[in-house]
């Protein structure tokens, strides 16, 4: 930079306080898997006494963020591990705490990895065990395909939007309150 002095704040720190900084600099990293994470609001609950809210102001995140990222680690070993490796998402492993069957939570875990479960239909299946997920991620596309038009037409349009959909045609439903307002939408439609 060409400075010859540079201004400097020079703290005098224990071991610990340095050890307790620099594990708080690292939970602030935006690269760290769920489990880093979770392992380092575990970390700094333990050894340095802090409560769920004190990590969180600590490292600015909510203390609902702290709190579901720590019921990460109450999932089993090898479900961690596909968190820790990327395989599946802290999304997934929240909704995996939701499935009482320790068998059918791994199960789901391992399909959720390779791809033919979504978050949503872990969900479904930790409120209706007996009920089967579709296994075809393409139909699931779809679905949110249509689901996301649906939401983004509301919010531009206004208004309840419904998208209904069946294999050769569909249909779109707008929801008008009076004879103004449909005279209105119709401007707006053929503009």
């Amino acid at each position: 930079l060409g400075l010859d002095e540079v201004p400097v704040i020079i703290n005098e720190i224990s071991d610990g306080e340095a050890m307790e900084i620099a594990l708080i600099e690292n939970l602030q990293r935006e690269n760290l898997t769920p489990m880093e994470e979770a392992n380092g609001y575990r970390q700094l609950m333990e050894q340095y006494g802090m409560t769920q809210e004190a990590v969180a102001k600590t490292v600015g995140r909510s203390r609902s963020d702290v709190a579901n990222a720590l019921r990460l680690l109450q999932l089993p070993e090898e479900i961690q591990m596909l968190l820790e490796s990327g395989a599946i998402s802290a999304g997934h492993g929240k909704a995996l705490l939701a499935i009482a069957n320790p068998e059918k939570q791994l199960e789901a875990a391992k399909r959720a990895a390779n791809g033919t479960l979504t978050v949503r239909a872990i969900e479904k299946m930790a409120v209706s065990p007996d009920v089967e997920p579709p296994a075809d991620p393409a139909d699931q596309k779809i679905d949110s395909y249509f689901k996301e038009m649906e939401l983004s037409l509301q919010e531009r349009m206004g208004r309840r939007v419904s998208v209904q959909y069946g294999k050769k045609k569909g249909a779109l439903v707008l929801e008008f309150y009076d004879k103004d307002d449909l005279a209105a939408l119709a401007r707006r439609l053929t503009e």
